[in-house]
């Protein structure tokens, strides 16, 4: 299995050429999301490299677009359909990798809402641990257990 970090540079590899001008920029994004809040959190600037990397994190972050389709996933299906049948083979295998990568992770930090825990004083700590091992499964949790 490709470890994350090659997952993402082979879907910026796959990307970039598609996202040359800012007119390509917008009509595949704009297909790919239409009606989503997505379209909000992409940036049009920047070099190639710098969109496509930055779209894909973007992407990632946002997890599902619907329930069981990922943003990313998503992007990928609406550049299959513009592309010649050896491409589509190619992201075909990527979508499928890329699934089993988010499934994968899903336990891990990905697309979850984020939680800041902070306490004062050193009696509330048996709480806050118990409440951090309730929510961990469910959120992105910053503890913070030595600043404060």
């Amino acid at each position: 299995m490709p470890s994350s970090r090659d997952i993402f540079l082979q879907l910026v590899d796959l990307f970039i050429r598609y996202f040359d001008t800012l007119e390509q920029r917008r009509a595949l994004i704009g297909a790919a999301f239409f009606g989503t809040d997505v379209l909000s959190k992409i940036q049009l600037e920047g070099t190639p490299h710098e969109f496509t990397s930055r779209t894909i994190q973007t992407l990632i972050h946002h997890g599902e677009i619907e329930r069981g389709t990922p943003a990313v996933v998503r992007l990928m299906h609406q550049l299959r359909g513009i592309v010649g049948v050896d491409k589509q083979l190619e992201i075909d295998t990527l979508m499928n990798t890329v699934r089993d990568e988010l499934a994968r992770s899903k336990g891990r930090h990905i697309g979850k809402e984020r939680i800041f825990i902070s306490y004062a004083r050193a009696d509330d700590e048996p709480f806050v641990e118990r409440l951090y091992h309730d929510l961990k499964d469910e959120f992105d949790i910053w503890w913070d257990q030595e600043t404060m």
